[in-house]
């Protein structure tokens, strides 16, 4: 016997993506349940342990950013070659800097808001297939009895199913939907252990022939350690002395680290995968189901969250008015971006081999060139930067008048992360017009009076992205409203706010 539940949007996973979108959706008066495979007690200890600036605007949005920077160790700048160094501390953003913090502290908050927000969860139960039709979803799964006996077949029926349930995603298998990529390394050994001699800089990257390692502070004394053995570049066993990275990492930095006192020790793949489609049907992926990278830069929760930063307000739009078209753009707008993804950490992770695989008096003398490369090098270490951070992503738009761009207002206006973190578009303006007038007619949208916009109207997307920019006078502001914005209820119109 099949026992069936019903809810708007059944998410598989709670990582980062899938508690992120829970709290969004749930937040947004939407009924959701998150199905789990780990045990309620089980973290993700050895996941992730950076967040960048774009993902920070994001859970700024959503009022958690102070808490989790609070927790974590923001760095200004990430070692490249030698003195060379990747500095996020010049970039032009809210948040200058890459936030070192566990993924466990991230989901512990993300997980408190989706709670309190209302969200469904089951743990300890198993993802067997996605059915779908024109009018929903059928997301089946086994959960164990409380008796111990055998596992009972379950299902939750809803009108959205999101798959953030990683690289083994159920549900990206259950659609059908390819997963092609290679792996770019095996046998990269991860620990978090307590370090005699930590870096200067407090952390570094270093390589030689003998391969490469980085050591990164993570949290109560505890350094995130990642090693590679150019000798072993097949998998050989999930079993590990931990002496075998300890003195890896002695012979890679050339002077003792002092690897001492472990809490867990692993092996791990790394891949480049990307989905062949991010959508089929009324099933979405989102994070590490729709594509992963190499540890490299760091990247790792911040593609996740910006996919349901994405896809959440679409969804909400969708549910709200019953029209499709508000999630025919996700694909098109986040692919890219995981696909940029793919190609920056490569980049880092393939320049690290390289640099392992060059003879010593070689290697010295490419670190000599990047350690002299003057304004050049520079350049080139703030490009990798600004690419890392995701400052310059776009969505949905040209860029021209900044249509596309992520907008600082998002962030700073406090009123106004109120309304997009609710799902509403925002249309800030620094005087009110009868042009703003009828705009608030014409769609699901709350005006805002912000001086900060000069002579600009600016209409932001629940994510924080543009989707028109012009004259607060402009004949063409409700127009513009009516096209990008869900119809507002009957017979309501958002007040006119000062902000």
């Amino acid at each position: 016997m099949v026992t069936s539940a019903e809810a708007d949007v059944v998410i598989v996973g709670a990582g980062p993506s899938g508690l992120m979108a829970a709290g969004d959706l749930a937040g947004m008066g939407h009924r959701v349940v998150v199905l789990e495979k780990r045990p309620k007690t089980r973290s993700n200890l050895t996941r992730a342990f950076s967040v960048h600036a774009r993902a920070l605007d994001q859970l700024a949005v959503r009022g958690v950013a102070a808490e989790i920077i609070h927790a974590g160790m923001p760095v200004g700048s990430l070692p490249l070659i030698g003195a060379l160094d990747i500095e996020f501390s010049e970039l032009d953003t809210t948040f200058p800097f890459m936030l070192v913090v566990p993924q466990f502290v991230v989901e512990r908050v993300l997980e408190a808001r989706a709670v309190a927000a209302g969200a469904t969860f089951v743990h300890h139960c198993e993802v067997t297939g996605v059915e779908q039709d024109d009018n929903g979803v059928r997301v089946k799964y086994a959960t164990p009895e409380s008796d111990g006996g055998p596992p009972v077949d379950r299902e939750w029926r809803a009108a959205y199913v999101v798959g953030a349930d990683g690289i083994h995603s159920r549900v990206r298998e259950s659609l059908g939907i390819e997963f092609p990529g290679e792996s770019v390394l095996t046998s990269v050994i991860i620990a978090d252990a307590k370090v005699d001699y930590p870096p200067e800089k407090g952390l570094a990257i270093e390589a030689n022939g003998h391969g490469f390692s980085f050591v990164c502070p993570i949290e109560n004394g505890y350094y995130r350690v990642l090693a590679w053995n150019s000798d072993t570049p097949q998998y050989v066993s999930d079993d590990i002395d931990f002496a075998e990275l300890s003195e890896l990492c002695d012979i890679v930095f050339e002077r003792r680290v002092g690897l001492h006192s472990p809490r867990w020790i692993s092996r791990f793949h790394s891949d480049e995968r990307q989905a062949t489609r991010y959508r089929s049907g009324r099933a979405f992926l989102v994070g590490d189901a729709a594509h992963v990278h190499s540890p490299a830069g760091g990247l790792g929760m911040n593609v996740g969250i910006q996919d349901v930063a994405n896809l959440s307000w679409r969804l909400h739009a969708t549910l709200r008015s019953g029209e499709d078209r508000f999630l025919a753009d996700y694909e098109a707008e986040m692919r890219p971006i995981g696909a940029r993804a793919l190609v920056d950490s490569g980049n880092l992770v393939r320049g690290a081999t390289r640099l392992s695989s060059i003879p010593a008096p070689l290697r010295w003398l490419v670190m000599a060139v990047a350690n002299n490369s003057g304004a050049f090098g520079r350049r080139y270490a703030f490009g990798i930067a600004k690419s890392l951070s995701g400052i310059e992503t776009t969505c949905g738009g040209s860029g021209v008048d900044g249509v596309g761009a992520f907008w600082s207002g998002a962030v700073t206006g406090a009123e106004i992360r109120t309304h997009l973190s609710a799902g509403h578009f925002v249309l800030a303006t620094p005087w009110a017009t009868e042009a703003t007038d009828a705009a608030a007619r014409a769609g699901e949208v709350t005006v805002v009076l912000d001086p900060l916009c000069r002579n600009k109207a600016l209409l932001v997307r629940p994510d924080g992205y543009l989707a028109w920019t012009g004259a607060p006078d402009s004949p063409d502001l409700p127009g513009a409203v009516a096209q990008r914005v869900p119809p507002a209820a009957k017979g309501q119109v958002r007040a006119l706010r000062s902000s």
